[in-house]
């Protein structure tokens, strides 16, 4: 078999630093560990694990099936970002833009991986080899396992997107992020701004309800405990977010305005020092702020 060579088109590196996700134009991620250079760990799509390895039989079977009409070529990966988390178990996401068939709609993608503990892998299973690099690959290829995920539905074709963190610049501003900004296209020469709540709840829905039981057991309200699980319960959907006054109202002509990272101190030369009383959470951006607008769309209720 010859070697892949489908273009290189964005990198994205986890967390911890052991490995890193590369994305490429034809649709697929490829998930490779810095201690070995010779193969990818994994390479998969949105939708299959191991798209690298021939099967023979399902090879044969496809092959006596399939037109040129049945070929669906998928969207290359456009970009990606591995986002960590403070106040979680070590669980990672990563967000993906493209890599989508063309029946499948409009939106990006974020996959939700469980926690990379190499001393958890060590003291559970005895088939892993203590030989070094055989255990720390057996290790991050369970750690490629994606819990859940979840689609950013959109009308439209996104163009690009931007992780707001809490207040690391770190891992290029994508640690702890509270907030995505979606950029979408709307006709040829105008585009969409719209700002969501990040990661999915549906993410850390459980480990909220299970700090909310602790948390009440210690203060003995059993009643107010049954009424939070049933508010986060409901709480299916990522809120959405007022933006500042120039970008709302949804269109603005292509190339107006452009999503970038700047430094701490020329941040502060952009917006000023003046800062406005706002109980809700915001996503500051050089034109103002953006707050959660959970009131404005009123109590949430289960998704039919």
């Amino acid at each position: 078999m010859l070697p892949r060579r489908s273009s290189v088109t964005c990198i994205a590196i986890h967390p911890a630093g052991h490995f890193f996700a590369v994305g490429h134009t034809d649709g697929s991620i490829a998930f490779w560990a810095s201690e070995n250079p010779e193969q990818p760990i994994l390479v998969r799509t949105l939708d299959d694990l191991d798209v690298n390895v021939v099967d023979p039989e399902a090879l044969e079977a496809h092959l006596g099936k399939t037109t040129a009409r049945d070929l669906r070529l998928r969207e290359p990966i456009f970009k990606i970002c591995w986002s960590g988390f403070e106040n979680l178990r070590g669980e990672t996401a990563l967000t993906v833009l493209g890599g989508t068939e063309p029946d499948k709609g409009f939106g990006l993608n974020v996959l939700w991986f469980p926690a990379f503990n190499p001393e958890d892998l060590h003291t559970t299973s005895s088939l892993v080899e203590e030989d070094g690099l055989h255990f720390m690959l057996t290790t991050i290829r369970q750690t490629l396992a994606e819990m859940k995920t979840y689609h950013y539905s959109t009308h439209t074709s996104i163009q690009d997107f931007y992780l707001v963190p809490h207040n690391s610049p770190h891992f290029n501003c994508t640690y702890n992020p509270y907030a995505i900004l979606i950029l979408s296209e709307v006709g040829s020469d105008e585009r969409l701004l719209e700002a969501r709540e990040f990661p999915p709840i549906e993410f850390t829905l459980q480990l909220r309800q299970s700090q909310m039981a602790k948390a009440s057991q210690s203060k003995g309200n059993q009643l107010d405990l049954d009424s939070i699980l049933e508010d986060l319960s409901l709480a299916s959907l990522p809120q959405s977010a007022s933006l500042p006054y120039e970008f709302s109202g949804g269109k603005f002509t292509r190339d107006a305005y452009k999503m970038q990272v700047v430094p701490k101190d020329v941040y502060q030369d952009l917006v000023g020092s003046a800062e406005m009383k706002c109980m809700k959470p915001r996503v500051r951006l050089s034109a103002g702020c953006a707050i959660m607008k959970s009131s404005l769309e009123g109590p949430r209720t289960k998704a039919s």
